[in-house]
C-alpha cells in the first residue's frame, strides 16, 4: 500500500519547479544564487559549473555579511577571481 498524504483544509497543492542554476546571456555563462543574485560572467559553461560547490562552500562557511569572498560576489566580480 503506498504513502498517504494528508493535507490541511482548504490548503491548495503547489507545484515546485526546479531551475537550472547555470544559464547563458550571449556567449558569457552565469550562476544563478537565491542569496547573492546572478554570479558571472564565466567563460564556458564547465568553468561555471565547477565554481557552483567553491561558491557555496564559501558562502555557507563565511556568514559573516563583510566577508571578502561574499563582498566578490555581490559586487559581479566573483568569476574574475582566483576564488571561482
Amino acid at each position: 500500500m503506498g504513502a498517504q498524504v494528508l493535507q490541511r483544509k482548504n490548503e491548495q497543492d503547489r507545484v515546485w519547479y526546479r531551475t537550472e542554476r547555470v544559464f547563458r546571456i550571449g556567449a558569457e555563462w552565469y550562476i544563478a544564487t537565491r542569496e547573492e543574485g546572478d554570479i558571472g560572467p564565466f567563460k564556458s559553461r564547465s568553468a561555471a559549473e565547477r565554481s557552483v560547490p567553491h561558491f557555496v562552500n564559501v558562502m555557507a562557511n563565511n556568514r559573516e555579511h563583510g566577508s571578502f569572498a561574499r563582498k566578490l560576489a555581490i559586487e559581479g566580480i566573483w568569476a574574475s577571481t582566483y576564488y571561482a
